[in-house]
């Protein structure tokens, strides 16, 4: 939102406060889902509904976990005791974010409605008033044929009457709510508890999803609300042409004790109108924006990232030392695959923690092995935190890559697109993949 512009209505729905209520209200309905179908305890639930929101704990624990609803979670779980074991019980953040989300943009497109109701309204009223009022229609900006003031509004009532017919039915597409669990499959929450969730916000329930609400129902909402800023921006127009001093046939309100200007006072500008036609243009921007948004990879993604896949090798190439710079980030797939086995096995009745899930999130960076980070050849760093040696890599004549070229202070692309030729696959089941899976940034020739 921008402050200067924002009406307090909207500036409401949209604040931090309305944001983290909205996603409490999600899951505790949630909660109260799980208890229908017996998997909380009504006790449990019970202490759930007293769930409070410490903005200033949630901003200093992502601060620290840099995740917002993981901070969320974990705040919230401080102030349940025991149940919190059972709070965001089968969900994944874009379930809780998607559908609060839907919920403010609903609510948002209330007031925009009920002020379009005021306007045409008021255009009707002033339409009827000068019905026959004459004045110069013209084209090309140019003096054609006479016509009268009144029917120019008409034509505005018409416009805006559209424009409110294209974001009811845009709202309509955008209030779906999702609870879906991770890739959308309801395999760890069931369509009950995402019926029950979306009863409970007055919203429809997506007939099916990824992991997100698909993005083409936002990039609707945002063009319809496009469409109306140009509606608007072409009555704020003719406003503002009709209050050009030479021609002065009609002009924006203007206040007894507004300024126009600090310097000369018999201005009157049409500060208003230009507002307007300027804001238009930022929504123009964000309808673009929506659209790119639509096209993300496989069940969950952001754009920016899907876009920055696309640049060069060498982009490629740094990105993954960046990640290797890192050991305790670094896992090989057995690791990985521990870690979503425990994971899965963990549950709300098993736990004996407080948080429930929390210390599963650990499990990977446990199991990570003993890395270490050094000025010289990333490959090196990496081969030697697993029990397979450089010099062991390097000894297979079908690799083609020397002992001292993975040594070397530097790593260069060829030496990392010669380890990456398909000759790996005379290796030993598993050894290259398993231990050498992040330094394939760069393609080999042809491929």
């Amino acid at each position: 939102m921008i402050p200067r512009y924002a009406p307090q209505q909207i500036a409401k729905v949209f604040s931090d406060a309305s944001r983290l209520q909205r996603w409490l209200d999600v899951e505790l309905l949630a909660c109260e889902g799980w208890a229908e179908i017996g998997r909380i305890p009504v006790e449990a639930l019970s202490a759930l509904q007293g769930a409070t929101i410490d903005a200033e704990r949630i901003a200093e624990l992502e601060a620290e976990q840099g995740h917002d609803i993981a901070a969320f979670v974990a705040a919230v779980q401080e102030t349940v005791g025991d149940a919190g074991r059972y709070f965001h019980l089968g969900l994944t953040s874009s379930d809780v974010v998607d559908t609060a989300l839907a919920t403010q943009l609903r609510d948002a497109a209330a007031v925009i409605d009920a002020d379009l109701e005021s306007l045409i309204g008021a255009l009707i009223e002033q339409a009827e008033r000068h019905r026959l009022t004459v004045m110069m229609g013209r084209t090309h900006g140019v003096h054609a044929e006479p016509l009268t003031f009144g029917i120019k509004l008409a034509n505005f009532v018409d416009e805006v009457r559209r424009s409110r017919e294209r974001l009811t039915a845009a709202t309509a597409e955008i209030a779906v709510g999702q609870i879906t669990g991770a890739v959308g499959t309801h395999a760890s929450v069931p369509p009950e508890v995402e019926e029950h969730v979306c009863q409970g916000l007055h919203l429809a329930t997506a007939p099916v999803a990824t992991q997100v609400l698909a993005r083409d129902r936002h990039a609707s909402f945002i063009t319809a609300l496009a469409l109306l800023g140009a509606v608007l921006e072409r009555l704020a127009t003719t406003i503002r042409l009709l209050q050009i001093t030479e021609v002065d046939e009609a002009e924006e309100p203007f206040g007894q004790r507004q300024k126009g200007s600090s310097s000369m006072p018999h201005k009157r500008n049409p500060i208003l109108c230009e507002r307007i036609c300027g804001l238009a243009r930022v929504l123009r921007g964000y309808a673009m924006t929506s659209m790119e948004d639509v096209a993300l990879w496989h069940e969950r993604d952001f754009p920016t990232r899907a876009r920055s896949a696309t640049t060069s090798c060498a982009s490629r190439l740094a990105s993954s030392r960046a990640f290797a710079s890192s050991p305790s980030t670094w896992r090989p797939t057995s690791s990985c695959t521990a870690a979503w086995c425990s994971l899965n096995r963990c549950s709300p009745r098993s736990s004996s923690t407080r948080s429930g899930r929390a210390s599963v999130h650990t499990v990977p960076c446990r199991r990570s092995p003993p890395g270490r980070v050094t000025t010289r050849g990333r490959f090196v760093t990496l081969c030697q935190s697993t029990p397979t040696s450089p010099k062991r890599l390097a000894s297979r004549p079908s690799l083609g890559v020397s002992t001292s070229s993975l040594t070397s202070p530097t790593l260069t692309r060829r030496t990392v697109a010669s380890v990456s030729r398909p000759q790996h696959r005379s290796l030993p089941p598993g050894v290259f993949q398993r231990r050498c899976w992040l330094l394939r940034p760069a393609l080999p020739a042809g491929g």
